[in-house]
Formats: structure tokens, C-alpha cells, sequence
């Protein structure tokens, strides 16, 4: 009997359940978008191996090397942070890295 009371009340409201299951059906399920992973940056090795993209050489295994120089390579000013070096060198204005 309760059962009945609950179609009774679905029917009177103007709701019935196998339209909701239908409608729920004909839509497509939204998919999210695959984001896409910025391409790794490659470099050289000092053994020629070229197109390295880890941590490692493929060829030797030697570690990539860090990109930042620990010093000025004009007057030899070494950074407090080797990690965070500036731009430019503030003894001779020279461009780290160059």
C-alpha cells in the first residue's frame, strides 16, 4: 500500500519516473577535455647523445646539467643562490649564461 501512495503522488505532481531515465539516457555524457602536457625541453649531452629529455642521458646515463652557471664567465662573480642567479652579472653587466 505505501508503495501505491508514492506512485500516486509521483502521477498527481506530473512526474513520471521512466521519463526521467529516458531523458537521462538521450544525453550525452559529458567528457572533459585531455589537457596537454607542455613538450619536455631537450638537451645535449657532453657525449653527443642529443634529444635527451630527462633527468638522465639516455646514452651514458650522466645527469643533465644544470642550467644556471655558477659564475660570470667575463669576470668570474659567483651568485649568493647559484639556483636564482640574475639576468646580469652586476660587476660587468655581462648576460648569465652567455
Amino acid at each position: 500500500m505505501a508503495f501505491m501512495g508514492m506512485n500516486m503522488a509521483g502521477a498527481a505532481g506530473g512526474m513520471n519516473a521512466q521519463n526521467l531515465y529516458q531523458m537521462g539516457a538521450q544525453q550525452p555524457a559529458a567528457q572533459p577535455a585531455p589537457a596537454s602536457a607542455p613538450a619536455p625541453a631537450e638537451w645535449t649531452c657532453s657525449c653527443g647523445q642529443t634529444g635527451n629529455t630527462g633527468k638522465f642521458c639516455a646514452n651514458c646515463g650522466s645527469p643533465k646539467p644544470d642550467s644556471a652557471p655558477a659564475k660570470c664567465s667575463q669576470c668570474g662573480w659567483t651568485p649568493d643562490d647559484p639556483a636564482h642567479p640574475p639576468k646580469f652579472c652586476p660587476e660587468c653587466g655581462k648576460p648569465f649564461g652567455q
